[in-house]
């Protein structure tokens, strides 16, 4: 089943997913859930789409916020707002978390999903119910951003708060960041087979 074919919001295309895209990755534990596209009323937010599994949730965002072009300079202030909605979410859903200070990965990680993805910002969490990864990224076609807010559950690591500074010395941050990568490659590969970036 293709998710959004033919509808149009604003300047920006509701991406064509196919909701099986991601069975081919699953394995006994890990099941992708796509749920349908949601639109907003204020046409400049226009439509974001959810994928979860038990451990993982990722909010993709398609909008123009109203403007005709899209420079680099509003990519970083999207990617910036971005960021601070993520710890605004994490405070109000569980107060007593403590985290990191945001970090930039790696440009190298996205070479080939340029459209989809230019820039993405980690952050780790410390929580009552899990310790977590998080990151959210921005890209742009010039026509539209492209928005997606990663979440994964990692269970407790012990003394969490030394791989603050230093996430890659923890190899659970390692594979839900390369978790991530993967996914990003595989939406990215979705959208280009359907046209999307045409």
């Amino acid at each position: 089943m293709i998710l959004g074919a033919s509808i149009s919001l604003g300047d920006c295309n509701t991406p064509q997913i196919d909701k099986s895209f991601l069975k081919p990755y699953e394995t006994e534990k890990i099941k992708w859930k796509i749920h349908d596209p949601f639109s907003y009323d204020e046409k400049e937010l226009e439509l974001s789409i959810k994928f979860t599994t038990d451990d993982t949730t990722v909010d993709f965002y398609v909008y123009d916020f109203g403007k005709s072009q899209i420079t680099e300079e509003d990519q970083e202030k999207q990617l910036r707002n971005g960021v601070s909605e993520m710890i605004y979410v994490l405070k109000k859903v569980e107060p007593s978390t403590t985290y990191s200070s945001p970090m930039l990965l790696t440009e190298k990680m996205f070479i080939g999903s340029e459209n989809l993805i230019k820039k993405a910002v980690l952050i780790l969490q410390k929580g009552q119910k899990s310790d977590s990864v998080s990151i959210v990224s921005m890209g742009s076609d010039g026509k539209c951003f492209y928005k997606l807010r990663y979440t994964e559950r990692i269970g407790f690591v012990q003394n969490f708060e030394q791989y603050f500074e230093k996430p890659g010395q923890n190899t659970r941050v390692q594979v839900a960041i390369l978790s991530f990568t993967g996914f990003i490659t595989l939406l990215n590969e979705q959208l280009m087979n359907s046209g999307y970036f045409n």
